[in-house]
């Protein structure tokens, strides 16, 4: 596993994108998907009704096909992750990250419904006249319409990743060995069948359930049932893998890791079949004539008879590390010696690769385009399409390259540093330290290279040939840095920040966000970092975009003993102007707890501005006020006063409503 992921910040967990035009002074907005198309988000799972394929999965999203072929993406707030979805005969239900169920009747204008339950929903199934989903810690809720839910008890713990329904009962299954039986949906019970072994999918075929598994060390498993009663386990061999199955009427398929696709008349002996993908594979359904699977980074597979399967997949979906640009031509490197070049930033070809080696930095100068990676790799190329190996001299893993005008400069693992003044032939490789250096930059006057393992690393040097060091900090490793004419920015893991002015002297700031930095880019008017769990960071105004963020204040006493105002140090640490945080907000506080779906902080005063989202408005418990909710509530982090705003000027919007419980002296 290589520590730097990624410098460029239109390139995003291996996938690139486009962001929308925007204004100088506007932050970042909306980001489209370049390639894969049409995205590359985790599809979870697929059916088919009302004339269309609908396809769920990561970050919401939801996408619709009339021939599993052409597809369109739907539009469906929030940005939960979703992991199932289903026809029922007049419409689709999806279900999701934090209980999350949404209904449509056309595939396309999606309304978010409420589960009563707050864990992820893995499955959910509609029997004919009930509804039952299920999913962390061992969750159930059921209803009759998909709009109203109730809460049901599977006396389990463990999360349930499956539920059938045949024989005149349910059946659900999940982690180390949960199975639950149900005759109602409303009362469940553990059958006297024990296992510990990991259940992922469940199936009727008419007479008996059939369940597929994986046991220790990691062999395949299959149980079946009739009645939830007498079970059979059949083993199968090491490394069967299977997450979803299917029953055709005929026999059954199933799909799962490494591009696994099966096929068994029974549950029990299983032929593989062939697969044009290697990526895991999370569901495969039928329409009664067609086949189609979805999986990870957008898969999509199609098959008439479930035996011939095609990839359906446009673009090229191995892992992107960097891109260059050469005034006409992008070129972005990745994984398996991967080479893409796009005249626009839109369409994508995949060019020939010389070996199978990991790409990691591109550079472009000097009339050709040089590309560094694995085991010492560097290639070069005039126009980025054809690709010619030149010898480094080392086998370290070589992670950026960059031009200053006149030379290039590649830094790996192990501290090397090694120039060239074409592209073709290259310097001895020199160690200027036995950590890695991840990224290296001119700034019009010097090298300025970053990098480390346990410790944030900066060096500097004039000719690339004698360096010093110029920070040497405790901690994670920084990932990259970026120059905007005035200042230096570098990032790195656990949301480091250090900025300078020339390079040697070296501050330390916060980005507001714990999690790893990856990549940093000067946009022409802000910074912008991207790092872990798509959390976004940007300078100017320091909006971040993330989900399930959880925001800690300090106890008003605590924070007055402080030498540093919160003017100074900010909500979440370090120099932060503004703080905007999406998607399942949690703030903790003492004496106080907030849930919604968006928080907007601003360091000068101290306010916090808590917002939900449809049919789910923003909580604050107080010990001392109960709870308190509205369409939009304010509070600062130095007091305990919460004002609640309407969101209508007229005062025409929704009534307050308040709990308040009363704190007895005891």
């Amino acid at each position: 596993m290589f520590r730097r992921v990624t410098k460029a910040a239109v390139i995003v967990g291996g996938m690139l994108l486009a962001g929308l035009g925007s204004a100088p002074a506007e932050s970042c907005s909306d980001w489209l998907w370049s390639n894969p198309a049409p995205q590359g988000n985790l599809l979870a799972a697929v059916a088919r009704g009302h004339g269309l394929w609908v396809a769920v999965g990561r970050a919401g999203t939801i996408l619709s096909s009339p021939d599993g072929a052409t597809w369109t993406q739907e539009i469906a707030n929030p940005k939960f992750d979703l992991s199932d979805v289903l026809w029922d005969g007049a419409q689709f239900v999806v279900a999701g990250q934090n209980g999350s169920i949404l209904t449509s009747s056309d595939g396309h204008l999606w309304t978010l419904q409420r589960s009563a339950v707050s864990a992820t929903l893995r499955k959910i199934l509609w029997n004919g006249s009930l509804y039952v989903a299920v999913g962390d810690g061992g969750a159930i809720a059921t209803s009759a319409d998909a709009r109203e839910w109730t809460p049901r008890s599977s006396g389990s713990v463990s999360t349930l990743r499956d539920v059938a329904w045949g024989g005149g009962r349910f059946l659900a299954v999940g982690d180390s060995g949960a199975i639950a039986t149900s005759s109602d949906g409303v009362e469940w019970t553990r059958p006297a069948f024990d296992s510990i072994d990991a259940l992922a999918a469940v199936a009727w075929d008419g007479s008996r359930f059939v369940i597929a598994g994986t046991s220790f060390p990691d062999y395949g498993l299959v149980l079946s049932t009739s009645d939830g009663i007498g079970w059979a386990t059949y083993l199968l061999p090491l490394h069967f893998s299977v997450r979803s199955l299917l029953w055709t009427g005929a026999g059954f398929v199933g799909v799962g890791e490494f591009g696994s696709i099966s096929a068994s008349p029974d549950g029990i002996h299983w032929t593989p079949r062939s697969s044009p993908t290697r990526g895991s594979i999370s569901d495969v359904a039928r329409d009664g004539s067609d086949f189609l699977a979805v999986g990870g980074k957008g898969l999509v597979l199609s098959s008439r008879d479930g035996v011939d399967w095609t990839s359906r997949s446009l673009g090229n979906r191995n892992a992107l590390a960097d891109l260059a640009w050469n005034g006409s031509r992008f070129v972005a490197v990745g994984s398996y010696g991967t080479i893409l070049s796009s005249e626009d930033g839109g369409g994508w070809t995949t060019q020939a690769a010389e070996d199978r080696k990991w790409l990691l930095g591109v550079a472009f100068g000097g009339s050709r385009f040089v590309a560094v990676g694995e085991e010492g790799r560097i290639l070069s190329s005039e126009d980025g399409i054809s690709w010619t190996r030149r010898d480094s001299g080392t086998r370290e893993v070589l992670y950026d390259v960059e031009w200053n005008g006149t030379r290039f400069l590649a830094v790996g693992s192990g501290g090397t540093v090694l120039s060239s003044g074409d592209g073709v032939t290259w310097s001895a490789p020199r160690q200027i330290h036995p950590n890695s250096l991840h990224h290296v930059l001119w700034n019009g006057s010097r090298w300025i290279a970053v990098g480390g393992e346990f410790a944030r690393l900066v060096f500097t040097s004039e000719d690339g040939v004698t360096w010093t060091k110029r920070l040497s900090v405790t901690g994670g490793g920084l990932n990259d840095v970026a120059w905007d004419g005035l200042r230096l920015v570098a990032v790195g893991e656990d949301g480091a920040v250090w900025t300078s002015a020339d390079g040697i002297a070296w501050t330390e700031t916060n980005a507001g966000t714990p999690r790893s930095l990856f990549s940093v880019a000067w946009s022409g008017s802000r910074f912008v970092a991207v790092g872990g769990q798509g959390v976004r960071v940007e300078s100017t105004d320091g909006v971040m975009h993330g989900d399930r963020a959880t925001a800690l204040l300090e106890d008003s006493s605590e924070k007055a003993n402080k030498a540093q105002s919160h003017h100074a140090e900010g909500l979440l640490g370090g120099s932060v102007e503004r703080v905007t945080v999406t998607g399942n907000i949690e703030i903790d506080q003492p004496g106080r707890r907030a849930t919604g779906e968006r928080l907007v902080y601003t360091a000068a005063d101290g306010l916090c501005v808590l917002t939900g989202r449809s049919g789910v408005p923003p909580r604050v418990v107080d010990q001392v006020r109960g709870v308190v909710t509205g369409d939009e509530l304010r509070f600062r982090a130095s007091d305990e006063s919460v004002v609640i705003s309407n969101g209508e000027k007229n005062g025409s919007g929704p009534r307050v409503h308040t709990e308040t419980r009363v704190k007895r002296d005891r």
